[in-house]
């Protein structure tokens, strides 16, 4: 299950308003625009496990392009996927570079055709590829990030950030919630390296233990 982002808008909201005052959530506003922000830089902070899927493909033989799923960023090395501890400890498989650079693999991903396509005639049958996902668009759904703690707690305090850094007033506070998701990311990472990658058994050390978000300044 992923995490609601109409859900985590309100928490933040919520949180923010005895220290800030009232915060607009409605899409493309500031703190709507902000939560954006903040996804983005999870998603670019590491190659966590959860940005991979399979894509399982329906072929007929004679044909080798085919359509990638909606959240297609690239394809991974199948081979990796199917080790847990080398998974957990590397987070996402190196992605196999487009048109594989001369590397011999079951398919590639053609960005001019927008196609994933076969080496070989996969003839008629079924063939499950592992890719990296993209990061979702402004305002879109958050479902394919996993609702938990350390999270949403990352992007609450992220997003509050980016909220804050607009007004020079609140550069202090700003930086304190700046800091604080940086702690939990850098935490995460660490228990990911560590091989304790089971998100949904574990919370961060230092991080509440209930399952909404909180910005409590200090």
């Amino acid at each position: 299950m992923g995490i609601n982002r109409s859900a985590l808008l309100t928490e933040i909201s919520n949180d923010l308003l005895d220290s800030f005052g009232e915060v607009e959530t409605a899409s493309g506003q500031r703190c709507d625009r902000a939560l954006d922000r903040a996804v983005n830089d999870l998603w670019k902070a590491y190659q966590w496990s959860w940005l991979i899927g399979s894509y399982t493909i329906n072929t007929v033989q004679g044909t080798t392009l085919y359509d990638p799923p909606t959240d297609f960023d690239n394809l991974v090395i199948p081979e990796r996927v199917d080790f847990y501890g080398r998974n957990a400890l590397y987070g996402v498989q190196n992605p196999i570079q487009d048109q594989a650079d001369g590397e011999r693999v079951i398919a590639v991903y053609d960005r001019g055709k927008g196609k994933i396509e076969f080496s070989d005639d996969p003839g008629n049958g079924t063939q499950t590829l592992w890719y990296r996902k993209t990061c979702p668009l402004a305002s879109a759904s958050l479902e394919s990030i996993p609702d938990v703690i350390w999270t949403k707690n990352y992007l609450a305090k992220r997003t509050a950030y980016y909220y804050c850094s607009l007004t020079p007033d609140w550069a202090k506070e700003a930086q304190m919630f700046f800091q604080e998701s940086e702690r939990i990311k850098d935490q995460e990472k660490l228990n990911m390296r560590n091989g304790q990658s089971r998100q949904r058994l574990r919370t961060p050390k230092g991080v509440n233990q209930s399952n909404t978000v909180t910005l409590t300044l200090r």
